[in-house]
């Protein structure tokens, strides 16, 4: 069964793009995350862990010493902030609309 790609000129101005959906996701700040507030931000942001990347790589032990926050609250930190980079990511893919996974 042979199929037969037929193809159409069309003019520039023509070409719409794809609507998407109205959602738009709200990025993700390190006071978004559970257990911080301006105050452990400032903390943090005082001795370099500025962003959720640097929050990312650093261990639980690291944050506690520099916050004084509890190791629960540290894991908790860290596992929202994975889940959250994890969602983006899965997100930036399928909006991509390549097929790419």
């Amino acid at each position: 069964m042979k199929q037969e790609l037929v193809y159409e000129e069309m003019d520039v101005d023509e070409i719409k793009p794809a609507k998407r959906g109205k959602s738009v996701a709200k990025e993700i700040t390190i006071t978004d995350l559970p257990g911080v507030g301006a105050a452990t931000a400032e903390k943090l942001s005082s001795v370099g862990y500025d962003s959720l990347l640097s929050i990312a790589v650093a261990s639980p032990g690291e944050l506690v010493e520099v916050t004084g926050m509890s190791e629960a609250v540290a894991r908790k930190i860290k596992d929202t902030n994975r889940t959250s980079a994890r969602s983006k990511c899965v997100r930036k893919r399928s909006d991509s609309g390549n097929g790419v996974y």
